[in-house]
């Protein structure tokens, strides 16, 4: 078994980490990105962590003053590989709260959400330090051709989010649930030094819960990795970080 201080992480094409995600993580969709990382072991990729901007305003506004999508990210999909090192997710989350606090400063609040409709309570959260914040409201859910699809995400591709109209364009295609459980909610501040952590706590909206507890139910996605040699992967060394075929460069300036 390989150690955790083995991995190397790189930041990957959103193609390749969204053909990743679906295929291995339990929802089996991933909607757009704003950058992955994947963390390997030699050539074999063990790890993605995948980020992209909150949807809906009122979740950045929610947590902190003058939250935005400028100014928070959410981790939106996580999937490792079994067998697995103790604490990996816990490691490698904070490997990309590193880069993110290096190389893209502006954003200050990382926040996620555990499904608690798949048995998830946050536990690698809780692990990595972040705060529990409470639970989502329930709401609708959404199914296109059988997978959970965001109500913002079908408001862009057909225009309306209104049932009817959606039944009469998709048909059978389309399924809308009661939502039976909530999510977990938690964030995590990247700061540059105490001093703006403590500034960005005295903004913080929110008020820190008691972590929720329960028994988690594992998925073991994949017993060997077969992502070690796709095509249009390549890397390269800089700062002792592997990046992959997108360059930092290429997001920073956003």
């Amino acid at each position: 078994m390989y150690q955790l201080s083995d991995l190397k992480m790189e930041i990957i094409d959103n193609k390749l980490a969204q053909n990743i995600i679906k295929k291995y993580h339990y929802s089996n969709s991933c909607g757009n990105l704003k950058f992955a990382f994947a963390f390997k072991y030699e050539h074999d990729i063990k790890n993605v962590i995948a980020y992209t901007s909150p949807i809906g305003r009122l979740v950045c506004q929610e947590i902190i003053e003058n939250g935005s999508n400028d100014n928070i990210l959410e981790l939106v999909r996580m999937v490792s590989i079994e067998p697995k090192p103790k604490n990996m997710e816990s490691y490698c989350i904070h490997k990309t709260f590193e880069y993110i606090k290096k190389y893209l400063p502006k954003y200050k609040i990382v926040v996620s959400f555990a499904d608690n409709s798949v048995g998830h309570h946050g536990y690698c959260y809780q692990a990595s330090g972040f705060i529990y914040y409470g639970q989502s409201s329930a709401h609708d859910e959404w199914f296109l051709d059988g997978k959970r699809i965001h109500e913002k995400s079908l408001f862009n591709k057909f225009g309306t989010v209104c049932y009817q109209d959606l039944k009469k364009i998709l048909g059978n295609r389309i399924i809308k649930k009661k939502q039976k459980e909530t999510k977990s909610k938690y964030y995590y501040i990247i700061a540059q030094n105490k001093k703006e952590k403590k500034e960005i706590q005295n903004k913080i909206k929110v008020k820190s819960l008691p972590f929720p507890k329960g028994n988690n139910k594992r998925y073991n996605v994949f017993e060997k990795n077969n992502f070690a040699n796709l095509d249009g992967v390549t890397t390269q060394k800089k700062d002792d970080i592997v990046i992959g075929t997108m360059s930092i460069f290429d997001f920073i300036e956003e």
